[in-house]
């Protein structure tokens, strides 16, 4: 593992994590797809910003919440102490993501921008989604590298993790690898059904196989803080709730969709009233 670069570039002397690196990487992974999407599409480079913005900002709040939440038993445990010395805060302050928390606030973010501009985003939504697995794949290498979400002790097979002084499985590269998979296979689609109005299926694909390969990695994985209740993972349960949700959106048609209402925008869902009111 490489927790940490040295950059030396003239006087500037400094030592940056390679995690911060991997997810600026990541990042953009994430954002030049939109863009391009928004020069390829003429639309308005400042709503499409707006709305990326948004997404990553609701989508950051929300993993930073369920990161919390699977700690709840640890925050009990402080925040008496910190409020005894409030000085102590920075000794035990422990700040983290959970991914699923992010994407679920992804989901959402989208059909609270929808309502609130008044936009219909179900194309942007359909953008977006690509760019997820593979910012996704681009954060587990970071993952590997920084020494985090780690998977089993092992005895041979692994890769040194210098945060435990141990060898362990390299399951953030298996979950990268497979996320990477999930990426071009939703990218096939979209290049192949470029024109389709089937905006849900490309979320139905992701929800369904990361559902999976999500709740099978965990199996593998060897770090504790990520919360575990009885005999799974809080991710694995988060995953056999987003598995039915994938297929739904894959098997429902998009009329039908419950997030078709929210993602369409109220000037589309009007337009689309008077349509079927016509015929």
């Amino acid at each position: 593992m490489y927790p940490y670069l040295h950059i030396h570039i003239f006087s500037f002397e400094k030592d940056i994590t390679t995690y911060g690196v991997v997810a600026l990487v990541g990042f953009l992974f994430f954002i030049i797809p939109a863009l391009i999407y928004t020069i390829k599409a003429k639309k308005d480079f400042y709503d499409r910003f707006v709305f990326l913005a948004f997404l990553l900002a609701i989508g950051a709040a929300c993993a930073f919440v369920l990161y919390t939440l699977t700690n709840i038993g640890y925050w009990i445990k402080v925040i008496p102490i910190i409020l005894k010395d409030v000085s102590k805060w920075k000794e035990y302050m422990n700040f983290g993501i959970v991914y699923y928390g992010g994407f679920i606030g992804i989901i959402i973010a989208m059909m609270v921008y929808s309502k609130m501009f008044n936009e219909d985003v179900r194309t942007w939504a359909w953008q977006t989604i690509v760019s997820i697995p593979g910012f996704h794949a681009i954060g587990r290498v970071g993952c590997a590298l920084s020494g985090c979400c780690y998977g089993k002790i092992v005895d041979e097979g692994g890769i040194y993790n210098a945060v435990i002084d141990k060898y362990c499985l390299p399951i953030q590269l298996y979950e990268a690898i497979g996320e990477f998979i999930i990426f071009l296979i939703i990218l096939a689609y979209i290049l192949i059904k470029k024109n389709s109005k089937a905006y849900y299926i490309p979320l139905g694909i992701y929800c369904s196989l990361y559902s999976i390969l999500r709740f099978v990695d965990e199996f593998w994985r060897g770090d504790r803080i990520r919360g575990v209740w009885g005999p799974f993972s809080t991710s694995q349960y988060i995953s056999m709730l987003i598995l039915p949700f994938g297929i739904y959106c894959l098997v429902c048609p998009t009329e039908k969709n419950f997030l078709n209402k929210w993602y369409m925008g109220r000037k589309e869902q009007k337009k689309s009233n008077t349509e079927a009111i016509s015929d």
